[in-house]
């Protein structure tokens, strides 16, 4: 087995050969691997890189560029992605969940995950030929409609499936683990307020309070039958297009918070953090039935 490496400049030539050659991938003489950070704007519990990949001569099949995802470089948000078991989840969906997934996702060549430590790795596909979305431009209406289309497909395959029971490694939304959402919430709300309550249109500073006087009667109506696995992060900056026909018309990364719970919390979520308002009230209730 491999070293999960413990920096991205531990990522080397030899060692994506390596990552490669179990997963069953010609790699030919692979003579160097460069690598970019993708950082920038994400990646707030993992480090994540573009590597592209410089061969001595062309080997069919082989990838040119991939993505490979670490445990995060900072130990603040080491420790909050352990408290909530964030790459344990991520390793485990790609190892147990995505190949069968009815859901266009990333293919995972090698992963890795070390409790003790804390370290894990993914080398991922690289879906970079595919147009991405950012929230401060938010997704179009069609886009919202084809995304949810496809991930009811997902949710559809896992809804109330007594398979659910059988994977004790993914919390649900009331489990102890999710409830520390509860706590934290309540940890950052008053630097928040301070920081961007100014900003707030009127009401939200009240509804704001309230959703923190009862979040775990939140979670605890999101974790009711009938439940199935939630991506729990469904947003904009996660998700893929292709042609809307093909089979990569919409792809989505970031399993980290992959959980058990109410489908319809991925819709709102999606809505919610990815649509501005005028166009989310205009559109919400069409895409919510399609």
């Amino acid at each position: 087995m491999l070293e999960i490496p413990r920096h991205a400049r531990d990522v080397t030539a030899s060692w994506v050969a390596g990552a490669l050659s179990e997963a069953g991938v010609p790699t030919g003489s692979l003579r160097g691997v460069e690598r970019a950070s993708l950082n920038a704007g994400s990646g707030v519990f993992a480090d994540v890189s573009r590597l592209r990949l410089t061969h001595e001569r062309p080997v069919p099949g082989a990838p040119t560029t991939l993505i490979v995802k670490l445990q995060s470089e900072f130990p603040h948000n080491r420790a909050r992605a352990r408290l909530f078991r964030l790459y344990e989840r991520e390793v485990r969906f790609y190892r147990e969940i995505a190949r069968a997934l009815d859901l266009r996702v990333p293919r995972c060549y090698w992963s890795g995950l070390d409790p003790d430590s804390g370290r894990f790795a993914l080398l991922l596909e690289d879906l970079g030929h595919l147009q991405t979305g950012g929230l401060l431009v938010g997704i179009s209406p069609p886009r919202a409609t084809l995304a949810v289309e496809l991930l009811a497909r997902a949710h559809a395959q896992w809804w109330d499936s007594p398979r659910l029971g059988g994977l004790a490694w993914m919390p649900s939304f009331g489990g102890p683990v999710m409830r520390q959402l509860a706590e934290v919430y309540r940890e950052l709300w008053p630097a928040f307020v301070d920081l961007r309550g100014h900003t707030l249109p009127p009401g939200a500073l009240t509804l704001g309070e309230r959703v923190r006087d009862c979040f775990e009667e939140l979670l605890d109506m999101l974790s009711r039958p009938p439940v199935t696995i939630a991506h729990a992060d469904f947003r904009v900056d996660n998700l893929f297009f292709g042609d809307p026909g093909g089979p990569d018309a919409v792809a989505v990364i970031d399993w980290q918070l992959s959980s058990i719970g109410r489908g319809a919390f991925d819709v709102a979520y999606l809505l919610c953090q990815s649509m501005e308002c005028t166009q989310r009230r205009r559109h919400e209730m069409s895409i919510l039935r399609a």
